[in-house]
């Protein structure tokens, strides 16, 4: 039977050769406008998820009052590292953070690049891929460079103990040494940083006496690591006087009390919240998240009205195949079954056509607009997007091709070859499917 009924779909799409184009090419236009909205939920779903540690990592806080609202920050006064450090015992690890810029030089190359201070912990606390050397920055004349960084100014040598050079104002110079290449962290990860020096060399190009790491006026962004969450209420009312040393400095910045947010989600809720302070890198902003995926919806949906109008269109020209199949004893299921896989095998080749789309022109014109977000397809690694893909299937294919089954397929043998059976035109259905179109589009 199965046979029978794949014999009898190729047949009929093998003549309407038109009618399969114009859909499996709105189809797959629509489902890789899909794929691109999953890919995109997912760049935000899975942020940061390459650190193992994650669920024991917090970025402290500072709530900030100002005109009687409070205000949260995600960054903290410099000196407050070293003193949970030294006095919190709850804390487990700490790593202080200050990005910035600097101008290098490697031989006669000179060039410009981010480059990030931290703390030796840092690179124990957060999962990197050292391809060489082991990251731990043990000495100020360290600096730990990306592979990508590692390409572009070292060609196919290998970087490890090699000199880089910082060049200073005043024409000094600041000597460093490779101690290790790591992979570059995926796209949605916070850190994008090419380099990462030891956190006192934050210290070494600024003239500014009080620029120290125990001023209260300056900040950082401050990492901890706390393997015992119970103990978090704890280790924030323990720092909640701390707050006083800074507001005796800053008037124009009263900070209330800290908070420790989880690292787990935190790229993505500053993205939403659009939270001030942060110097780590964001996830992608909630309309673009919730605009691109509701847009695959509605052009899938503009493609399902389109496959169900068009398939009711051409219907006409398989009522003598309906009437001669009832009457050789098929039954009204049997027609749906058939109408309905036609639909699938239809939707089937398109979800083909579809990924192919998504692949090599959706996503890379995606990838090109936006500087921090690179969308990395995976297409079988993930059962979630298997699942997705199967629910979509199942999806077109019912909503386009149920209400042609069940409607050719209840018409009466006898009308059908007797040739009293009027079919043509349109009916409420099929307007109300063209107006939803017209309001979708």
């Amino acid at each position: 039977m199965v046979k029978n009924y794949l014999v009898i779909t190729l047949r009929s799409l093998a003549k309407n050769k038109l009618f399969i184009i114009i859909n499996v090419l709105g189809l797959g236009i629509s489902i890789a406008c899909c794929i691109l909205g999953y890919f995109n939920y997912d760049f935000n779903a899975s942020f940061d998820s390459n650190h193992v540690n994650a669920p024991t990592i917090y970025r402290v806080n500072s709530n900030r009052e100002f005109q009687k609202q409070i205000t949260t920050y995600g960054y903290v006064p410099m000196a407050l590292g070293n003193v949970m450090r030294q006095n919190v015992a709850d804390v487990n690890s700490v790593a202080r953070y200050i990005p910035g810029g600097a101008n290098f030089r490697v031989g006669d190359a000179f060039f410009r690049s981010n480059v990030t201070f931290v703390d030796p912990a840092f690179f124990q606390m957060f999962t990197f891929e050292f391809t060489e050397g082991d990251g731990r920055l043990t000495d100020h004349s360290q600096i730990c460079i990306s592979d990508e960084m590692e390409k572009k100014y070292f060609g196919n040598e290998k970087a490890l103990g090699k000199p880089f050079t910082e060049m200073l104002d005043s024409g000094r110079t600041k000597e460093y040494v490779v101690s290790g290449v790591f992979r570059k962290q995926p796209g949605n990860s916070s850190f994008q940083t090419g380099a990462f020096s030891h956190f006192d060399n934050a210290f070494n190009n600024n003239t500014n006496s009080e620029y120290t790491e125990n001023s209260w006026r300056f900040r950082q962004t401050l990492f901890v690591q706390v393997k015992d969450p119970s103990r978090l209420s704890a280790i924030e009312e323990q720092i909640k006087p701390l707050a006083e040393n800074n507001n005796k400095i800053r008037e124009d910045f009263i900070i209330r009390s800290f908070e420790l947010e989880p690292f787990a989600g935190m790229g993505v809720r500053d993205a939403y919240d659009d939270k001030p302070g942060t110097w780590t890198d964001d996830g992608s902003p909630l309309a673009a998240v919730v605009g691109i995926g509701m847009m695959g919806i509605l052009v899938l949906l503009i493609a399902c009205f389109n496959l169900t109008n068009t398939a009711l269109a051409i219907s006409s020209r398989r009522l003598k195949e309906i009437g001669l199949r009832k009457v050789m004893g098929s039954t009204r299921m049997h027609l749906v079954l058939q109408f309905i896989g036609e639909t699938a095998l239809i939707c089937f080749i398109s979800l083909l056509v579809g990924i192919v789309l998504a692949e090599y022109v959706l996503i890379p014109a995606f990838n090109s607009m936006w500087a921090n977000i690179k969308i990395i397809t995976d297409y079988f690694g993930k059962p979630n997007f298997l699942i997705f893909m199967t629910g979509t299937l199942l999806f077109t294919s019912l909503l386009a091709g149920s209400y042609p089954a069940f409607y050719i397929s209840k018409f009466q043998p006898v009308t059908i070859l007797k040739g009293t059976l009027k079919f043509g035109g349109t009916n409420l259905f099929m307007l109300v499917l063209l107006l939803l179109q017209f309001v979708i589009r």
